[in-house]
């Protein structure tokens, strides 16, 4: 009886997501946040002066260095801050 359990607890969970990434998406487009609010331009400036510097800028280390770093591999100069 536990292994037709183990599917509907799994189908619930799938279900639950679904829901979830359904209005996620609905409130990411409808509510969408600048990059002024926030430390979003902050990440971003300094995943520029990466690119810029061929990755030997320092910055303050209250960051977290991984995303700047992330962001900065995919950064194209065209694209506007």
């Amino acid at each position: 009886m536990s292994f037709l359990r183990r599917p509907g607890i799994a189908l619930l969970v799938l279900l639950i997501l679904t829901i979830y990434g359904f209005d996620a998406h609905a409130r990411r487009r409808s509510l969408s946040t600048p990059a002024t609010l926030g430390d979003q331009s902050a990440y971003l400036g300094y995943a520029r002066q990466l690119y810029e510097s061929n990755y030997t800028v320092v910055e303050e280390r209250n960051r977290m260095p991984v995303f700047p770093f992330l962001l900065s591999l995919i950064y194209r100069p065209r694209q506007n801050s």
